[in-house]
């Protein structure tokens, strides 16, 4: 299929094309394109600067709903340093159960 393009051009348009295009385009993204990598060697004369922790006051976190994916969020906020999980709830039993034993320090409803 030829298409004219905004100033006047024929452009060859085809179904094969376009799908091994758009293949090629999803597959960069999800092997997440080029990797980016971190410049190992210090410039020579450069001042090394201390880290920084932008450590604020903790935030309390309660998550509603237990299944899979609250469990998985209070996996991930366990291991940040200002986030305790103080609550959970869930109305199935088993996965409240389950949770708490995740957070032993949150209160469960």
């Amino acid at each position: 299929m030829k298409q004219n393009t905004t100033s006047g051009e024929q452009v060859d348009f085809n179904r094969r094309g376009f799908l091994k295009t758009g293949s090629l385009t999803t597959l960069m993204a999800m092997m997440g394109g080029v990797a980016l990598r971190a410049e190992d060697e210090k410039k020579e004369g450069a001042v090394a600067q201390p880290e920084e922790k932008h450590v604020g006051p903790p935030v309390n976190c309660a998550i509603v709903g237990c299944g899979v994916q609250g469990r998985e969020l209070i996996n991930t906020l366990s291991k940040l340093p200002n986030a305790p999980v103080v609550a959970i709830c869930d109305t199935y039993e088993p996965w409240l159960r389950r949770s708490k034993e995740l957070a032993p320090k949150a209160t469960a409803d």
